[in-house]
């Protein structure tokens, strides 16, 4: 689909300040969502910027409610029950969520978005396609970042005869423990959770992969570079909130507009498979965007 360079030029009742957005710190590496947004929007809009004390999103939050604008969009960041409550009763866009957003747009039909993730069914039919005779998944997950994402991925698998084996962790030292009860699975999936990104806890995985010889499937493009075996990394967030940015500016009810999945890129590690002694079949190497060697 074409979308126009522009988006609210035609609409002459959209007017400078009508739009905010809202920068959390926490946002997708990669692609300059803001800067992309903002060149996007013919009109003017006021920023304002996130940082994970919950004294000052609720004051944030306040703030932009008071100021009556049409139309907000949030960029990054994960949203408690504590702070959705702040949200404004407005048009709310949120782009690269790591909640369940499906969930918030059917409780709160003014809030909508684009997923910091792929969707769980793209993740398992790569992880069938790696694995045809897939029988146990084991998942390591902080509750509190990636709880929403786990309930979805096990919803997901809920009409197979795959089993989930599962294990919570709050600190990155706490994983090495966690992955010791993860022996007897076919493959470990990582879901999107700043938990893997400390270097320390990278170690206890690409560790548990290497002597175990259990493949990591993960959404971070960068960990399979440095050792997990495939990823089905988000891509082009940008395309898909111009998509909802689109169909607000030519009128359609944000309540209709459901929230959206990026697209996706294949990540594998070649060198991590033949370690390993996993195979990965070959038209999977030919899709990947990045195979490492």
């Amino acid at each position: 689909m074409l979308f126009p360079l522009i988006l609210f030029s035609q609409d002459t009742t959209w007017v400078d300040g009508d739009i905010a957005i809202i920068q959390w710190n926490d946002i997708y590496p990669g692609e300059d969502l803001r800067g992309n947004l903002i060149r996007s929007v013919s009109i003017k809009v006021d920023e304002y910027f996130l940082k994970e004390n919950p004294e000052r999103i609720a004051e944030v939050l306040r703030k932009v409610a008071r100021e009556n604008y049409r139309l907000i969009l949030i960029i990054g960041g994960k949203f408690s029950d504590e702070v959705k409550r702040y949200f404004p009763k407005t048009s709310v866009v949120i782009v690269g969520s790591m909640g369940n957003l499906s969930e918030i747009h059917r409780e709160t039909p003014t809030i909508t978005g684009v997923y910091r993730f792929v969707s769980m069914e793209d993740q398992i039919n790569m992880i069938k396609r790696l694995i045809p005779d897939l029988k146990k998944i084991g998942v390591i997950f902080n509750p509190l970042e990636s709880g929403e994402q786990v309930k979805m991925f096990e919803s997901a698998l809920s009409d197979t005869s795959i089993t989930i084996i599962k294990n919570s962790v709050s600190k990155p030292k706490e994983v090495g423990t966690a992955l010791h009860f993860l022996r007897d699975v076919d493959i470990l999936w990582l879901p999107c959770d700043p938990l893997f990104q400390s270097s320390t806890t990278t170690r206890f995985i690409l560790r548990y992969s290497y002597t175990d010889k259990i493949p990591v499937f993960t959404s971070d493009w960068n960990l399979v570079g440095k050792g997990a075996i495939a990823a089905l990394s988000p891509s082009n967030f940008t395309q898909e909130s111009l998509f909802i940015l689109d169909s607000i500016m030519k009128g359609q009810d944000i309540s209709d507009i459901e929230p959206r999945f990026p697209a996706s890129d294949l990540f594998l590690n070649l060198k991590t498979a033949k370690r390993i002694g996993f195979k990965i079949p070959n038209e999977l190497v030919l899709e990947a965007r990045e195979a490492y060697r």
